[in-house]
């Protein structure tokens, strides 16, 4: 597992203000805990897959940053790791997943977790290359079909908010959904709430909102 280590002079709150404000952990200054609504804290215990607790509830996640989009889900765990929790017949805890990305020039971040992973979903044989969940060697179990398993969406920067303000101030008309689709890579439903949004203010401004074409002959 990963050891961090500090100059001894440094006191216990000295050590979490340089682990919370660390790129790896800073996301979770925004994330509070997702069953108590209180913040959530990184923790390293040599010994255990989890790193992120609560700081009132007894919620705790294994937390991992990936620096892509998430389009790929399959994930590793260390095979060490995984055998020690089934020596304890533990499940596994749940998974908090930080995307971080750019598209159409503009930085993402993500953050979904996975409450309830099964252990039906790992496979021992694979073709690819994983993203590994477990700091050490690539002797790992991967699990496959993680679309299959329920995922809550804890955060996103820029929030729809944010990315229909861009749009309107920076896009030529008319706005397609297919467009927004494509160029920050997410769902068709997403998409339409934030060219609602997106008309929304072009309208607020007295700006004329062209008419719009067919988003199929643009995807």
């Amino acid at each position: 597992m990963m050891r961090l280590a500090y100059p001894t002079t440094l006191s216990n709150n000295d050590v979490m203000e340089q682990l919370i404000s660390h790129p790896r952990w800073f996301v979770l200054n925004f994330v509070p805990c997702p069953s108590c609504n209180a913040k959530l804290e990184p923790r390293l215990v040599e010994g255990d897959v989890r790193n992120v607790f609560c700081t009132w509830c007894d919620f705790s996640c294994r937390f991992v940053s990936m620096y892509t989009a998430g389009n790929n889900k399959h994930f590793a765990l260390r095979r060490a790791d995984l055998d020690a929790l089934l020596q304890l017949r533990k499940t596994l805890p749940p998974l908090m997943i930080h995307y971080k990305w750019e598209s159409a020039g503009i930085t993402r971040e993500q953050v979904d977790l996975y409450p309830f992973i099964a252990f039906r979903f790992l496979q021992n044989e694979h073709t690819y290359t994983p993203d590994v969940l477990s700091d050490g060697p690539l002797d790992v179990a991967v699990f496959s079909n993680m679309f299959d398993l329920p995922t809550i969406s804890l955060y996103q920067s820029p929030s729809d908010e944010e990315l229909a303000d861009h749009i309107a101030q920076t896009w030529p008309q008319p706005i397609h959904t297919s467009r927004i689709q494509r160029e920050f890579e997410i769902g068709y439903a997403r998409a339409a709430t934030i060219k609602d949004a997106v008309i929304k203010r072009l309208a607020a401004l007295g700006v004329s909102v062209e008419e719009d074409e067919d988003d199929a002959l643009f995807s």
